[in-house]
């Protein structure tokens, strides 16, 4: 079977590759100029309160691809769940639906990463990352598990209140 995306899916997997590289280049770009401590963690404020050594920023950039790569190869696990469970028609919407979250998701976390990890180079004049952008962020991403949720479902109650009409007749 075929997999076509809605476009949208597409330009949010660019933006999250667009911040997987970002990432790289941004700390080879910096890397001599870093001290060997730098900040690595942040509280909700913004303001760092826990430092290390300059190799742990690593850990971000590939993190990020990690997390890329779970997220896309789920997409298939979950759209064979969708078939076992649904007719085609229904299981090719869920799966649309499921990519666009799981894309959306991608690139918003990708980007804050990328503020994270600009942060953590730049911290001396920003001394703290704004905290509209951790609000942005959380909510953004509890927002779409909200939103993903209501469509999800309200498109199961759909199939099963048609198939039961289908069954009464």
């Amino acid at each position: 079977m075929k997999y076509i995306l809605p476009k949208h899916t597409y330009y949010l997997d660019a933006i999250s590759y667009f911040f997987m590289l970002a990432q790289i280049v941004i700390l080879l770009l910096y890397w001599k100029e870093l001290d060997g401590r730098v900040p690595i963690h942040f509280n909700l404020l913004g303001s760092p309160d826990g430092y290390g050594s300059k190799y742990v920023l690593w850990i971000l950039p590939i993190v990020s691809i990690l997390l890329f790569a779970g997220l896309k190869s789920f997409r298939f696990i979950k759209f064979n769940r969708y078939l076992a469970k649904f007719d085609k028609q229904l299981s090719m919407k869920l799966y649309k639906l499921y990519c666009s979250w799981t894309s959306l998701v991608s690139a918003l976390t990708l980007f804050f990463f990328f503020i994270l990890l600009y942060a953590s180079i730049q911290i001396q004049p920003l001394e703290k990352i704004p905290s509209y952008i951790i609000i942005v962020y959380f909510g953004g991403l509890i927002l779409s598990v909200i939103v993903y949720g209501i469509i999800e479902s309200s498109c199961k109650k759909k199939y099963m209140n048609s198939k039961q009409k289908r069954v009464a007749r």
